[in-house]
């Protein structure tokens, strides 16, 4: 999903939120729309990585580009390709969260933030018909990366 979403669709249900429970405070709203819509920080982290590149116009082209590719392809040659490893898109990372809100209860603000993140991020993937491991763990993406091909740009 588009970051223009993520920001949109954040801080309408962070509002709502809000509405709804308006003891969550100001902090409260702030943590759960911020983390609703940062969460994505981890695709610039994977473009860093990749490409050894610090733009973030950059990176924003090269995952359209990516995304408009993907979706010129069937279903089918789709799963030839490699999903990307993103950090805070996994139960790996959310497990951490988790068990440190136990300790930190301000957390679970930031928790329900990537809840709203992933819910919409899970839909747009039934919309496109994206399997949707890529969203819930990364361990199993990285396993059912083996034996596929990437997506490569040459020219960015």
């Amino acid at each position: 999903m588009l970051p223009k979403y993520h920001f949109y669709l954040g801080l309408l249900f962070s509002l709502l939120a809000w509405l709804l429970f308006p003891s969550i405070g100001f902090i409260g709203f702030s943590l759960i729309y911020l983390s609703s819509f940062f969460l994505d920080f981890d695709h610039y982290l994977y473009y860093v990585y990749q490409k050894h590149d610090l733009s973030l116009k950059n990176a924003y082209s090269w995952f359209i580009k990516k995304g408009r590719f993907l979706c010129s392809l069937t279903i089918k040659q789709r799963q030839q390709y490699k999903k990307p490893i993103i950090i805070f898109h996994g139960i790996e990372f959310w497990s951490i969260l988790i068990i440190l809100s136990f300790f930190y209860p301000i957390i679970s603000f930031v928790i329900f933030g990537i809840f709203i993140h992933i819910a919409t991020d899970l839909i747009h993937f039934i919309y496109v018909k994206e399997p949707l491991y890529s969203k819930l763990s990364q361990i199993s993406t990285y396993k059912r990366n083996k034996g596929k091909k990437e997506i490569i740009f040459p020219f960015l």
